[in-house]
């Protein structure tokens, strides 16, 4: 559900979901270098902060130079423009730290909306009962993640179906992993599982 994520869970009837989706904009600016000049060799990046990794500078397979992205709070879940006084601040970042970059060209500008909570944490549990589970809260570096939250989800997916979670609990939040074991049966003198 994205930017509508705690939208979603109050439609399927959670008077208080736990989070609240603060969306953020991460705006770009793409750059075409001077002829001569192919860009930065890699990947500039500052030391990341608690609430952002900061700007990022890199060369793409076109010989382009994508600087970015932003992070900037905002109320509104869809509004997706760039604005000068910002790309005037990522246009200066890129120059400062690679000055050969002082006179290219601005090929373009793109933004994106990034489903932030008031919890740094991702947003991940599961209702039993309901056979509900909740995935909220991902953010850019939820990209990285994909696969991690990805099994993580079905771990908790396969909980919906496990009857000893079903029975000790009617909510469970395995943020701290749980691990459920699978009982084993006999079967002809044999443990199987």
């Amino acid at each position: 559900a994205g930017l509508y994520g705690d939208r979603l869970e109050k439609m399927r009837g959670t008077e208080d979901p736990g989070f609240e989706i603060l969306p953020r904009k991460g705006q770009f600016i793409v750059l075409k270098p001077d002829p001569g000049y192919p860009g930065p060799a890699h990947v500039i990046q500052t030391v990341p902060s608690q609430f952002t990794k900061g700007v990022i500078i890199w060369s793409t397979v076109f010989g382009l130079v994508v600087v970015g992205p932003t992070a900037q709070p905002q109320t509104s879940r869809t509004d997706r423009s760039t604005d000068q006084e910002t790309l005037d601040m990522l246009r200066k970042v890129a120059v400062d730290r690679v000055p050969g970059l002082a006179h290219a060209t601005e090929v373009c500008t793109y933004s994106g909306l990034r489903p932030a909570t008031q919890h740094r944490d991702y947003q991940i549990r599961v209702d039993v009962p309901a056979q509900w589970v909740t995935v909220a809260g991902i953010r850019s570096t939820g990209l990285t993640a994909a696969s991690g939250i990805a099994e993580h989800v079905h771990n908790l997916y396969c909980l919906l179906y496990t009857s000893d979670a079903a029975d000790e609990e009617d909510s469970v939040d395995l943020g701290g992993r749980r691990i459920i074991k699978k009982k084993k049966k006999r079967k002809q003198g044999l443990d199987v599982e």
